[in-house]
């Protein structure tokens, strides 16, 4: 492949990669604890720019709910669910209890305490307090499973709204990190600030895109123009 066109190739590949990333982060605009996608450039010696990914993990705003299984957390920290795959860390602390007075997340799957079983609770009035210790009409039935990762670590995401836990898995430190019972954190994404990203994107994808079909058209006339003088 030609130099020019391989390197508006390449340029379009990050172009529809980045555009990807905003449609998703619009698509969760509403999602509770979702954190955005991020995609920038990476400019390769002779190569045009190399889409990488990233996520950007800064809190969303936290909404009063009323309800006494939502929770939101301060900090950098994550609740801990198991899910079929593994264990696995999120922000949405949207949760509830099964029949049998097991805590799930809005999938169903059950919600981790701090020795990383799944907590059970049994009726009664509930107060999740802010060192994430669970408390039913006065009495402690454990506490919420919270780990933060190290700053620059990087996780694997799950299903939008999942990541896989990194090897060193912590405990927070409870003065860096406090639980708001009755609270949820809203989506880190900004509707208008991605509308205008998803319309810049789309106008460098366009123009990326005729760039690639006259670069082409000149190298198929060139091919041509050299056949004929042969």
């Amino acid at each position: 492949m030609p130099g020019p066109v391989r390197t508006a190739a390449e340029a379009l590949r990050y172009w529809e990669q980045k555009q990807a990333a905003m449609a998703n982060n619009l698509a969760n605009v509403s999602t509770q604890g979702y954190k955005a996608e991020t995609v920038f450039a990476e400019l390769m010696q002779g190569k045009g720019p190399v889409g990488g990914g990233g996520t950007d993990y800064r809190a969303g705003a936290r909404q009063e709910t009323g309800r006494p299984m939502d929770v939101a957390l301060e900090g950098d920290a994550f609740f801990l669910v198991r899910t079929p795959a593994g264990d696995r860390y999120t922000r949405n602390g949207s949760f509830s209890l099964d029949a049998d007075g097991i805590v799930i997340d809005q999938a169903g799957n059950p919600v981790l305490g701090d020795n990383q079983q799944p907590l059970m609770l049994p009726p009664g009035e509930i107060t999740i307090e802010s060192n994430g210790e669970i408390r039913v009409d006065g009495a402690s039935f454990g506490s919420l499973g919270i780990e933060s990762v190290a700053r620059g670590t990087r996780m694997t995401r799950e299903g939008g709204n999942y990541f896989v836990p990194p090897a060193n898995r912590v405990r927070p430190d409870e003065n860096t990190v406090r639980v708001h019972q009755g609270q949820l954190e809203d989506s880190n994404v900004d509707p208008i600030t991605s509308m205008v990203d998803m319309l810049d994107i789309q106008r460098n994808h366009a123009a990326v895109q005729r760039v690639l079909q006259t670069a082409d058209g000149l190298d198929g006339r060139a091919v041509n123009d050299i056949a004929r003088i042969a």
